[in-house]
């Protein structure tokens, strides 16, 4: 077996959140880890090089590697089949894989119902959110409140206008009709018989 090179030694002397940094951004938030700086060196060393390889398919040729050339091949597939949608997927597997058997993680007891979890989880959040922001919310919302009544004050507006307008075109076409009748009736009285 290889020994570790100098620049996979090097990775173990790298902060958690440095290291972090280093790899793809659409892979930054699956390889969340805050124990790394705790280890042992020779296990930092793997850990680093393991995440290296792993969430950013990053094999140097010359170095050791943690993955066989089928664990190679499985990294770079996941690593092009995330770049392409940027989004993190803390557990993919392809139906080959050996890494997760569905079967043991379905058998996994759960203690607690995780949706449950979750919407309280969301909840407390929401609610702290909304208490956080009360004041913006409340502006917001009186905003909105009088941004439709003056929307309905302009619809209001323009149907009077319109209404009005209808009221002089039929008042001024009865006084057109009217001055078309008067001066028929001149017309007619002033005809010699």
């Amino acid at each position: 077996m290889k020994r570790w090179s100098p620049r996979q030694k090097a990775l173990a002397n790298v902060s958690d959140e440095t290291f972090r940094k280093g790899l793809p951004l659409y892979e930054q938030e699956a390889a969340d880890m805050d124990y790394g700086d705790s280890l042992p060196e020779a296990e930092k060393i793997y850990l680093r090089n393991f995440t290296n390889e792993y969430y950013g398919s990053r094999f140097v040729s010359g170095e050791r590697h943690i993955h066989d050339a089928e664990g190679k091949k499985e990294c770079q597939r996941r690593q092009r089949g995330h770049a392409g949608d940027k989004r993190p997927d803390l557990m993919s597997y392809s139906p080959g894989s050996s890494r997760v058997d569905v079967q043991v993680l379905d058998a996994i007891p759960t203690a607690v119902d995780e949706d449950a979890l979750i919407d309280a989880i969301d909840s407390k959040k929401y609610q702290q959110w909304i208490k956080k922001n009360a004041r913006p919310i409340h502006f917001a919302r009186t905003l909105h409140g009088r941004l439709a009544k003056m929307k309905r004050q302009l619809r209001y507006l323009k149907l009077y206008r319109a209404l009005s307008v209808k009221d002089r075109l039929v008042a001024s076409e009865k006084e057109m009709n009217r001055d078309a009748d008067d001066s028929t009736d001149n017309w007619y009285s002033h005809q010699p018989s």
